[in-house]
């Protein structure tokens, strides 16, 4: 059997129960005929000493939509149907002209209810309409005995399979409920029964909240209900939290109305409770997911999708806190330009990622309000709708610039010595081994000088380290000021430099300078010339303690290939031509090509 929808039966209840008069009742009644149970006309007959009289119309061309016991005109009791003219006649009503007939309780009266030209009607309407005259029949046996008696006797009635009202309010899973002045259920559905932790409705009927819920619960209950008897004033969609017998939590929206009898009194509430856990726990997640984006370091980015401009629309604390921006300054602001982008567009990896609406990463020189640039990691995800379409993009930003900084520091000191701060043998020896690439591809070649400054100890013996590492400071700053950009000049440790000097086969060398040198040549051109600047620059006197010192240095060159076909090998050889220069004297220059073979050999 269709069932009443759950807002026309809340409606039913709420406006069947607000009426004050029987003149409001029955307005009510014919309101409800028409607007929930399809009923084009009907009417209302109440019984009396003879029989049933005509009490309220709903028909085209009656004096109005409800009149109570008024005479009616013959135009409008000729226009009932035949099954509403024989009960006012007192005869048996004949089936099959589409009138719907439904007894009130008690025999006071009729609800009728039929369309034109004999259609009947809709089930689902039916349903509606004897729900109708149910709860009419409620508020009128309300004028002797009291609506909530009435209530009782009206589920006693319809007890069984033939209980519409209780099959309507059991298959709604909202918690429906009434109850007395005392706080004593009188009725309830299957929802509430389940709700609160027994096992049937029948179970709640004389109990009261403290007898289900703890102590707290049960009497905030009670004193929210007390105040809407005293008041009148309904209580409409507050949020309760609900302790069941088994100490589940859970979370109901609830409106709660004063129920009165047809003198106005109010002798109870009715109340109907919606289950909302579950939107609570979301709405929940939805703050803790807020509260996180809040409170998170990173800076939080939401642009919409809508490119080219792809225009902010949400920015959290944090971004203030790494930009300058506001939240008003960067929404009127292209998120490109927040980045650091040329032109407004988002080029490279994140622009590749907008354009393909799939997540991109990329680290960025971003700037500031003041005009300070900072280094920033950029992440970028598509946010989609539940069709998988791309409506937002999420950025977020974090500010590297102190990470960038270290980790340059740490690189330098990896790669360049601590003192001079010329490129560290780990430096010199990858430099060399890109130069012999070079080479290999042809044109090229590479000389590598080892230099050893002559009698550094004796400086360290007498004026001390600090001495030493002036003058080795001095020294290096005089041998990158001697060569050009392309060369490199780097400190081995100790007093042991190295210098790299890469060479087009055949070139010329700035006017005046000899040409560069060849596999073929005796001699050296530019790398001599370049040691005898290094030689000559290195013997002006260096102040150390008050004293003028005077450096000379052992240098041995090694060229790629006639000496060598890597890096280890041209390194070693210079070196031997350096000791070579030494045991020659000191202050001098040995070519390893020019070692005697016994040195050679060895």
């Amino acid at each position: 059997m269709p069932l009443v929808e759950s807002g026309h039966a809340v409606d039913v209840f709420r406006r069947l129960s607000a009426a004050a008069s029987v003149d409001a009742l029955l307005d009510a009644v014919l309101h409800l005929a028409r607007e929930h149970g399809g009923a084009g006309h009907a009417c209302v007959l109440l019984a009396d000493e003879q029989g049933h009289r005509l009490a309220a119309l709903d028909l085209p061309g009656a004096a109005g939509p409800a009149r109570r016991l008024a005479p009616f005109g013959d135009g409008a009791l000729a226009a009932l149907p035949a099954a509403v003219r024989a009960l006012l006649d007192g005869r048996a009503v004949a089936p099959g002209d589409g009138t719907l007939c439904l007894p009130l309780d008690g025999g006071a009266g009729y609800l009728c209810c039929w369309n034109g030209a004999g259609r009947a009607i809709a089930q689902g309407g039916e349903n509606t309409l004897a729900l109708v005259a149910a709860c009419c029949s409620v508020q009128l046996a309300g004028m002797g005995t009291g609506a909530i008696d009435a209530w009782v006797k009206l589920g006693s009635h319809l007890a069984g399979d033939q209980n519409l009202l209780r099959a309507i309010i059991d298959n709604m899973p909202d918690h429906i409920y009434i109850k007395d002045t005392a706080g004593r259920f009188v009725i309830g559905n299957k929802a509430a029964a389940l709700g609160i932790g027994v096992a049937a409705p029948e179970d709640l009927v004389g109990k009261s909240d403290l007898d289900f819920y703890p102590n707290a619960c049960g009497e905030g209950f009670f004193k929210d209900e007390q105040a809407i008897i005293r008041s009148g004033v309904p209580l409409v969609d507050q949020l309760e939290e609900n302790i069941n017998m088994a100490g589940i939590r859970r979370w109901f929206s609830t409106t709660k109305m004063p129920f009165r009898n047809v003198h106005g009194s109010v002798i109870g509430i009715v109340g109907m409770s919606r289950d909302v856990t579950l939107r609570m726990q979301a709405d929940e997640a939805i703050r803790l997911r807020n509260r996180a984006i809040e409170a998170s370091n990173d800076a939080i980015v939401i642009t919409s999708s809508a490119g080219p401009a792809y225009p902010i629309v949400y920015v959290n604390p944090a971004f203030e806190r790494i930009t300058g921006f506001s939240p008003r300054e960067a929404e009127r602001r292209n998120i490109a330009d927040m980045l650091g982008a040329r032109d407004g567009k988002q080029d490279g990896e994140l622009g590749e990622a907008l354009a393909e609406q799939r997540e991109g990463h990329a680290v960025l020189q971003s700037m500031r309000k003041d005009g300070v640039a900072f280094w920033n990691d950029v992440r970028l995800a598509p946010v989609r709708d539940k069709a998988g379409q791309t409506t937002h993009f999420v950025y977020t930003m974090t500010d590297i610039t102190k990470a960038r900084a270290a980790e340059e520091q740490l690189e330098r000191l990896a790669s360049y010595d601590n003192l001079t701060g010329l490129p560290n043998r780990r430096l010199l020896m990858d430099r060399l081994s890109q130069a012999i690439a070079m080479g290999e591809r042809g044109k090229f070649v590479i000389a590598v000088a080892f230099i050893d400054l002559d009698r550094l100890k004796h400086v360290n013996d007498t004026m001390g380290h600090d001495a030493g590492d002036l003058l080795l400071k001095t020294v290096a700053k005089r041998m990158a000021a001697c060569v050009r950009k392309s060369d490199t000049v780097g400190r081995l440790g100790g007093d042991e430099f190295v210098l790299l000097s890469l060479h087009k086969l055949g070139a010329t060398n700035a006017p005046g300078d000899r040409p560069a040198i060849a596999l073929a040549d005796d001699d050296y051109g530019y790398v001599a010339q370049m040691l005898a600047k290094i030689q000559r620059k290195l013997a002006q006197p260096i102040q150390l303690g008050g004293q003028a010192f005077s450096v000379t240095c052992s240098v041995g060159v090694s060229v790629y290939p006639r000496d060598g076909a890597d890096a280890e090998t041209l390194l070693k050889h210079a070196d031997s031509a350096m000791y070579q220069a030494k045991k020659n004297g000191r202050n001098m220059v040995a070519f390893y090509a020019s070692l005697p073979a016994d040195v050679l050999n060895s």
